[in-house]
């Protein structure tokens, strides 16, 4: 009865797809916590996001981020974490930022970066996690196997400190306390 040539379709009543881009090659968006947003509850990602206001939950992201009037109770875990407003619980993260205007009450668990600008309140404690924790526990099997590694022993660690490069090319050394 129609003559026209059909659109190619998605199987959803859609139009023509032929320029839309591939679900994988695009950036997740942002998810934004409004300030006048209460949530109560957890919240998973793989992307980013950004607490503008009230959370009473715990977080999991790529990269989270507490604006100035975000609040969050409960615990956050991101490979990168920037407060700039206040947290009451545990983060545990790659790299840890606190501005001037955060307020922090918890233990932070840190395996790179942590920076804390003058004027950031922080009551709690810092712990820093071995970041070869893996390689750590793979020197451990092979030295249960009864063979002895390349290196000849076991890895060196410095009691946990973290680690400081010198400008000079000199090896790391641990931070003083």
């Amino acid at each position: 009865m129609f003559s026209k040539k059909e659109a190619k379709s998605n199987g959803h009543g859609a139009g023509d797809m032929s320029t839309a881009v591939p679900q994988k090659t695009r950036t997740p968006m942002p998810s934004i916590l409004a300030p006048d947003i209460r949530i109560t509850g957890d919240i998973k990602g793989e992307g980013d996001v950004s607490i503008e206001g009230p959370l009473d939950g715990n977080v999991t992201a790529r990269c989270v981020t507490v604006g100035p009037e975000g609040h969050v109770t409960g615990s956050v875990k991101a490979e990168q974490v920037v407060i700039s407003g206040t947290v009451e619980g545990d983060v545990k993260a790659g790299e840890v930022s606190f501005t001037a205007s955060s307020k922090f009450k918890g233990t932070v668990t840190v395996h790179g970066f942590l920076e804390v600008e003058r004027g950031a309140r922080f009551e709690g404690k810092t712990v820093w996690a071995q970041a070869g924790a893996s390689k750590i526990a793979a020197l451990e099997n092979f030295a249960n196997s009864g063979r002895k590694p390349a290196d000849g022993g076991a890895p060196k660690t410095n009691g946990g400190a973290p680690q400081i490069k010198s400008g000079s090319g000199d090896q790391p050394r641990a931070a003083t306390r």
